[in-house]
This record gives C-alpha cells, structure tokens and sequence, in this order.
C-alpha cells in the first residue's frame, strides 16, 4: 500500500508558468513584425516621395523638352503675317471681323507622340491648338484640337473643314475662362488623348476609329474676331515621329 499522506504532484501548477512563456515569445514576435512592417511602410512612402517625377505642368525640369517658340520671331513657322505677330516676346493673333480661320504651324509637321504645354491668353474671340494636324489651303488647319472658347475651353475635337467634325470629349462643369493667362497640356500617346487646364484634367479619352490620326503638325488657330496669345510653349517627344 501507498503512503497516503505523500499528496501528489501538481501538475497544472508546474506547467502554467511555460504557458506563460510562450504567450509572452508570441507576443514580442508579433510585436517585432509589426514594428517592422511600420519602419518599412515609413522608408517606402519617403523613397516614393523623393524619387516622384515632376507634376505636370513644369516641362522646365522634364528631360527632352524644347522651347519651341524662341521669344523673339516666327522664323521658320508657317503663317499669314497679315494675322500672326510677336509683340513683347510673346506671340500675338488678331484676326478681324469676318476674316478666315488661319493657322500658325510649326516647321515640323510630322509628330506622332508628346506632351505639349503651353500658355495661353484669349481676349476675346475663338481660338484652340491643333495637333496631329493636316495644313490646308490659306492656312487653314484640321485635325485634333484643344479648344479655346468661353466655357469649352480644353474640350477635344477632331475638327476641320477637310472632315465631318467629331465631338470626342466635353469637359462636364466646365466654366468660362477670363481673359488672364491659363497653361493648357496635350498628351498624345497613340490613340490616347489627354487634355489638362491649369493643372485639373479634363480630357483623357482614346480615339480607337481606324482613319484617326497618328501623326501630323502643331498649329495654333484663330477664327473671326479673334484676339488670342501664347508664350511658353514646349515640346516633349514621347513616342516616334516618323
């Protein structure tokens, strides 16, 4: 027979402090994870802060952007005198009343892919950019156009008396632009069209019909009754111009 004044062992007793062990070693690594997942979440936010390219807007920092207009003359563009001047480094259009569309077409009348910025100030009248444009007789233009009218400003047309005219994006709440300095924005990225007014976009559409442009000029337009300017106007290119 047993001694029964020996009690036995307690053994919840003996394994509770192990129990406790382990849940603190859990606990810390939980605690070692987390803390880590947050210094690396801090570093990556950092590194995608620096390392942001330059918002859109400023081509003065964007490699291989040119200043297309010089500042000083329209030598090498094609245009009527009678409509298109520089005054005060700053391009100047004043087409009278009853007067005909005329386009201001830069030399190069091959591009495909870019980022155009450019600055712009309508007094009164008409007006828009065109690109991916054909030149027609008298200096008339057609093709895409970014256009420069009251509270359609910024809209995209494909527009010209060469074509039936396609109304592709108009910009909802729109309001109309005042007669200070705004800076328009093109993107052309194959049938990608992208339309930007003072910083806010308006316009970012693809144009997928088979006969739509992939290539052409640049030109700056004017209608009847019309006093329009524009100063700092660069050019990136961003795809092949052939």
């Amino acid at each position: 027979m047993s001694d029964s004044s020996t009690a036995p062992p307690n053994e919840p007793k003996t394994r509770l402090p192990v129990v406790l062990l382990a849940v603190g070693v859990v606990a810390l690594m939980i605690l070692a994870l987390s803390l880590g997942g947050l210094t690396w979440w801090l570093v990556s936010r950092t590194a995608v802060h620096t390392n942001a390219p330059p918002e859109v807007g400023d081509m003065s920092t964007v490699a291989g952007s040119t200043e297309i207009f010089n500042g000083r003359d329209l030598d090498g563009w094609e245009f009527d005198p009678d409509v298109w001047s520089v005054r005060d480094g700053i391009i100047h259009g004043n087409q009278r009343r009853g007067g005909y569309g005329s386009g201001l077409f830069w030399p190069d009348k091959d591009i495909a892919d870019f980022e155009l910025h450019f600055r712009f100030r309508l007094v009164r009248g008409n007006s828009g950019v065109y690109y991916r444009a054909s030149q027609l007789e008298n200096f008339d233009v057609g093709g895409y156009e970014f256009e420069i009218y009251a509270n359609k400003t910024g809209n995209l047309a494909d527009n010209g008396t060469d074509r039936v005219k396609r109304r592709l994006h108009v910009a909802e709440g729109a309001q109309p632009i005042d007669s200070e300095w705004h800076e328009g924005v093109i993107i052309a990225a194959g049938p990608r069209l992208v339309h930007r007014l003072d910083g806010k976009l308006l316009c970012d559409v693809e144009d997928t019909k088979p006969a739509a442009p992939r290539t052409g000029a640049i030109a700056f337009a004017i209608t009847s009754s019309t006093v329009v300017e524009f100063k700092d106007i660069r050019l990136k290119r961003t795809g092949t111009t052939r």
